[in-house]
């Protein structure tokens, strides 16, 4: 038998709210891992339903499991409760409507011993579809990425792999000074760029180790939400200062087009902090393979914003 000891010890946060329905087979998808050694910490985040009583329940039948009960303060709260407790050397997360697959620790901790990250991938699922998280799975596609490559993926918006926290196991060090960003939507976006600046390399295992649970209730399912679209603006903008305090002046570039895209065509808001801090003549022109259409539409909204927003709500932006 082996020593279960003599293994590094891996820490898996899971922050749970109103998830009653789902959270056992989640936790069990845990709990069934091939990869022992591990400390599941429960963070019930003030959760309405039984999802408390579901905690303490598990704690009683594994004494890997630790509980945490605290008010309800949000997803990004309720992550930080884990951290600030966690005693493992490596750290993952897992959201509590999620599943697993039952090698999810044992095969992303077999890849981070060569680098500081090590990411996989998922596949989605809807409520009334049965998971068996041991299922055969392929062989994994190995890809290891220099910390260069990492700042390039993140200028891509449709490559959201790298910057969601529960495809991942993170060296503990990583975590040292920083936490995720409470109140806000889109967390993960918020906190990437400040992890990526303190590894060398990342590992990608192109292989579905997470069951994504696609349902309609949860937290950032309206994409059209004011608040989704502002705070993800609002972490693009971090990032942008980020990479211009890096140096990082391709990937600045990349990133402020985006921004303004989404400034022009996706809001028409003209208090938004974001644009207020971009829109002067001289970042709109001087920026760099922005193209005339959205240039002119930029200028149009900073010095002639009735005519915008009349052209805006007619389709004609």
């Amino acid at each position: 038998m082996i020593d279960k000891s003599r293994l590094p010890l891996v820490s898996v946060i899971v922050p749970i709210y109103n998830v009653e329905q789902y959270l056992e087979v989640c936790v069990e998808s845990l709990r069934r891992q091939t990869y022992a050694n591990l400390e599941i910490i429960l963070v019930n985040d003030g959760s309405p339903d039984g999802c408390g009583a579901m905690c303490d329940r598990h704690q009683q039948l594994d004494d890997r499991i630790v509980v945490v009960h605290k008010s309800n303060g949000g997803l990004s709260d309720a992550r930080n409760a884990g951290l600030d407790i966690c005693t493992g050397e490596f750290i993952a997360f897992v959201d509590s409507d999620d599943v697993v697959h039952c090698r999810y620790v044992e095969l992303l901790l077999n890849h981070i011993s060569q680098s500081d990250m090590v990411y996989c991938g998922y596949s989605s699922f809807e409520d009334d579809i049965n998971i068996n998280p041991c299922a055969e799975i392929p062989t994994e596609e190995v890809t290891y990425h220099t910390q260069a490559d990492a700042y390039g993926i993140l200028t891509d918006p449709a490559n959201t792999l790298l910057v969601v926290s529960w495809n991942k196991l993170y060296k503990r060090c990583l975590w040292d000074g920083l936490r995720f960003k409470k109140g806000v939507l889109h967390e993960d976006e918020f906190i990437i760029h400040h992890l990526v600046c303190k590894v060398q390399k990342i590992t990608w295992l192109g292989v579905p180790l997470v069951y994504y649970r696609q349902r309609g209730e949860s937290i950032t399912s309206d994409k059209r939400s004011k608040k989704s679209f502002t705070d993800k603006l609002n972490a693009y903008y971090d990032r942008y200062l980020f990479f211009m305090a890096e140096g990082l002046l391709i990937e600045k570039n990349i990133l402020l087009q985006q921004i303004y895209y989404r400034c022009a065509m996706k809001t028409v808001e003209r208090d938004n902090v974001v644009w207020r801090n971009l829109n002067s003549f001289k970042h709109i022109i001087g920026v760099e393979d922005l193209s005339f259409r959205l240039r002119l539409i930029l200028l149009l909204k900073k010095y002639m914003y009735p005519l915008y927003t009349a052209m805006y709500s007619l389709g004609k932006i």
